[in-house]
Protein backbone atom coordinates (compact mmCIF):
# COMPACT_ATOMS: atom_id res chain seq x y z
CA UNK A 1 0.00 0.00 0.00
CA UNK A 2 1.13 3.21 -0.86
CA UNK A 3 0.75 6.30 0.20
CA UNK A 4 -2.31 8.66 -0.64
CA UNK A 5 -1.41 11.15 -3.69
CA UNK A 6 -2.80 14.54 -2.75
CA UNK A 7 -6.35 15.29 -1.15
CA UNK A 8 -9.40 12.59 -1.13
CA UNK A 9 -8.08 10.37 -3.54
CA UNK A 10 -6.16 6.92 -2.91
CA UNK A 11 -3.74 4.28 -4.60
CA UNK A 12 -2.53 1.37 -4.31
CA UNK A 13 -0.12 -0.82 -6.40
CA UNK A 14 1.15 -4.56 -6.12
CA UNK A 15 4.48 -5.32 -7.76
CA UNK A 16 4.14 -7.88 -11.16
CA UNK A 17 6.71 -9.86 -12.76
CA UNK A 18 6.34 -8.51 -16.24
CA UNK A 19 6.21 -5.15 -15.19
CA UNK A 20 7.99 -2.43 -12.70
CA UNK A 21 4.36 -2.14 -10.25
CA UNK A 22 0.73 -2.60 -11.15
CA UNK A 23 -1.38 0.73 -9.43
CA UNK A 24 -4.61 1.56 -9.23
CA UNK A 25 -5.43 5.50 -8.26
CA UNK A 26 -8.81 6.98 -7.17
CA UNK A 27 -9.17 10.69 -6.68
CA UNK A 28 -13.00 12.21 -5.72
CA UNK A 29 -14.52 15.66 -4.85
CA UNK A 30 -17.36 17.99 -4.59
CA UNK A 31 -17.37 21.46 -4.42
CA UNK A 32 -21.08 22.94 -4.07
CA UNK A 33 -21.84 26.37 -2.26
CA UNK A 34 -24.52 28.82 -1.95
CA UNK A 35 -25.36 31.49 0.05
CA UNK A 36 -28.09 33.70 0.99
CA UNK A 37 -28.44 36.51 3.34
CA UNK A 38 -31.58 37.73 5.21
CA UNK A 39 -32.40 39.78 8.20
CA UNK A 40 -36.19 39.95 9.95
CA UNK A 41 -36.80 41.92 12.53
CA UNK A 42 -39.36 40.89 15.65
CA UNK A 43 -40.61 42.70 18.72
CA UNK A 44 -41.43 40.57 21.94
CA UNK A 45 -42.37 40.50 25.34
CA UNK A 46 -39.95 38.96 26.98
CA UNK A 47 -40.81 38.11 30.81
CA UNK A 48 -38.25 38.38 33.76
CA UNK A 49 -36.63 34.73 34.35
CA UNK A 50 -37.66 33.57 31.37
CA UNK A 51 -35.42 32.42 27.94
CA UNK A 52 -36.31 33.23 24.45
CA UNK A 53 -35.18 31.88 20.96
CA UNK A 54 -36.59 31.79 17.55
CA UNK A 55 -36.69 28.55 15.54
CA UNK A 56 -37.51 28.52 11.81
CA UNK A 57 -38.75 25.81 9.21
CA UNK A 58 -38.13 27.24 6.29
CA UNK A 59 -40.19 25.97 3.09
CA UNK A 60 -38.27 23.38 1.03
CA UNK A 61 -37.42 22.70 -2.04
CA UNK A 62 -37.13 18.92 -3.20
CA UNK A 63 -35.37 17.57 -5.89
CA UNK A 64 -35.78 14.52 -7.61
CA UNK A 65 -34.61 12.64 -10.18
CA UNK A 66 -32.36 9.63 -11.60
CA UNK A 67 -28.68 10.09 -11.53
CA UNK A 68 -25.99 8.76 -13.87
CA UNK A 69 -22.44 8.75 -12.58
CA UNK A 70 -19.68 7.70 -15.28
CA UNK A 71 -16.25 7.17 -13.95
CA UNK A 72 -13.91 6.13 -16.45
CA UNK A 73 -15.52 3.63 -18.27
CA UNK A 74 -17.76 2.46 -15.84
CA UNK A 75 -21.49 3.77 -15.73
CA UNK A 76 -23.92 3.84 -12.03
CA UNK A 77 -27.42 4.40 -12.13
CA UNK A 78 -28.67 5.85 -8.72
CA UNK A 79 -33.01 5.54 -9.33
CA UNK A 80 -35.22 7.79 -6.91
CA UNK A 81 -32.63 9.69 -5.81
CA UNK A 82 -33.62 13.08 -3.30
CA UNK A 83 -32.39 15.99 -1.55
CA UNK A 84 -34.19 18.62 0.45
CA UNK A 85 -32.87 22.75 0.21
CA UNK A 86 -34.29 25.65 1.46
CA UNK A 87 -36.18 27.98 -0.62
CA UNK A 88 -34.15 31.08 -0.96
CA UNK A 89 -37.64 32.81 -2.12
CA UNK A 90 -39.61 31.48 0.87
CA UNK A 91 -41.08 33.67 3.76
CA UNK A 92 -40.16 30.00 6.40
CA UNK A 93 -42.20 29.59 9.79
CA UNK A 94 -40.89 31.23 12.52
CA UNK A 95 -42.20 30.79 15.92
CA UNK A 96 -41.02 32.20 19.09
CA UNK A 97 -39.84 30.20 21.79
CA UNK A 98 -39.92 30.58 25.84
CA UNK A 99 -38.99 28.55 28.95
CA UNK A 100 -38.89 29.90 32.37
CA UNK A 101 -35.16 30.05 33.61
CA UNK A 102 -36.33 27.49 36.21
CA UNK A 103 -37.18 24.83 33.39
CA UNK A 104 -41.30 24.06 32.95
CA UNK A 105 -42.88 23.74 30.07
CA UNK A 106 -41.60 25.07 26.18
CA UNK A 107 -44.28 27.52 25.10
CA UNK A 108 -44.65 27.83 21.19
CA UNK A 109 -46.14 31.42 19.77
CA UNK A 110 -45.94 31.18 15.44
CA UNK A 111 -44.75 34.85 14.89
CA UNK A 112 -47.21 36.56 12.09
Amino acid sequence: MTPPHGPNSIRFGQPCVTCSLFAVTAAYGHTWTTSNEFDETITAHVPQKTTVWLEDAPEMIRYTGNFTLTVGNTTIHLTGVYFDSPDKDGNGNWTLMSQSVNGGPVHATPVQ
